[in-house]
């Protein structure tokens, strides 16, 4: 597994210098340097514009389809080499070029800006896969000198998780797109992707982050982005992954580790658009990155009961874990 790569057409970064008027944001997220024609409030205030340029978002004419020898066709996406299309209905079209160009173009009647939330969501991932990236989808927290990676499909309350061991002093490194990377010292790296928490109305009332709160992630919809408490701008080796289930017990929380097999599904499971994993031939990155995470950390599987009457038991129970003598240390093998 190697880190981001920069593809040999875009080997010396794209330089924004002969179109200054062009780009008027710029972020650093996943360990790239973003310039955007358009806002997006999903990512934190990080000014690289004297940086080269990573990946260009741009608004503009997508065709339907691609013109591209061996085209492989989903039920609303097509893939070709280091190109991809993605249609969403009543939303827009979304083209990833040589895997770092970015033009997207809206519904008729739609503002620009209701496309942010998906070009900072499954438009990145989708990006970051194509860069040979191991994307999962989950959030990230800074616990100690590594990285606890909260895994889960989407409602599975990674970001409120998060959010909530961010108020008791852990900071965040993602809130949805985990990046890894293999590191032939510290084993598997998270990078930060850059973003702010997505949060419901409730769980912004329920964790008190009112005064965090910033603009709702799409019109008509009661989630908002809230400005984390703590963030990590640099990578952090793995310390441990959880898988987020809701318990169908009643008990109110439960933590129990993966086997090796149950890892290596864990972990391809929680791809961030599993199918789009297959079908570009990383499975085998997958399993071996698994591998890797299980024998310098641990990756388990937590059920919790989904309400905020117990979330702070469910808080308890992982500090009570991560402060035993037994729970691993980031990057050093078991």
């Amino acid at each position: 597994m190697t880190g981001i790569q920069i593809l040999p057409d875009t080997g010396k970064g794209l330089s924004h210098e002969s179109e200054p008027s062009r780009f008027s944001h710029f972020y650093r997220a996943c360990a790239l340097n973003i310039a955007s024609t358009i806002s997006l409030p999903s990512l934190l205030d990080i000014d690289t514009r004297d940086a080269l340029v990573d990946v260009t978002i741009v608004n503009g004419q997508v065709p339907d389809t691609l013109d591209i020898p061996q085209v492989t066709v989903g039920p609303n996406w097509e893939l070709a080499e280091s190109h991809f299309l993605l249609k969403i209905p009543n939303i827009g079209k979304f083209l990833i070029r040589d895997a770092s160009r970015i033009t997207f173009q809206p519904a008729p009647g739609l503002p620009p800006e209701e496309l942010s939330a998906f070009l900072t969501g499954s438009v990145m991932g989708l990006l970051l896969h194509l860069r040979g990236a191991l994307v999962l989808h989950g959030s990230a927290v800074k616990v100690g000198d590594g990285a606890v990676i909260l895994c889960g499909p989407s409602g599975a309350g990674k970001s409120t998780l998060a959010a909530a061991l961010g108020k008791r002093g852990y900071a965040m490194l993602c809130d949805d797109l985990s990046p890894l990377f293999e590191d032939p010292e510290h084993g598997m790296r998270v990078h930060p992707d850059g973003r702010r928490h997505k949060l419901w109305d409730n769980a912004v009332e329920a964790l008190d982050l009112n005064a965090r709160r910033g603009e709702g992630v799409r019109t008509q919809m009661h989630k908002f982005h809230v400005a984390p408490v703590a963030t990590i701008s640099h990578p952090l080796p793995v310390k441990a992954l959880y898988e987020l289930h809701k318990s169908d017990n009643g008990e109110i929380v439960s933590i129990t580790r993966a086997s090796l097999l149950d890892a290596a599904a864990i972990v391809r499971r929680n791809a961030y658009r599993p199918r789009i994993m297959r079908e570009l031939g990383q499975q085998a990155a997958y399993f071996s990155g698994a591998a890797r995470i299980t024998q310098t950390s641990g990756i388990f599987v937590l059920r919790r009961a989904m309400n905020f009457d117990h979330l702070d038991q469910v808080l308890d129970c992982l500090e009570e874990q991560w402060a035993t003598p037994a729970f691993p240390k980031a990057g050093n093998a078991k």
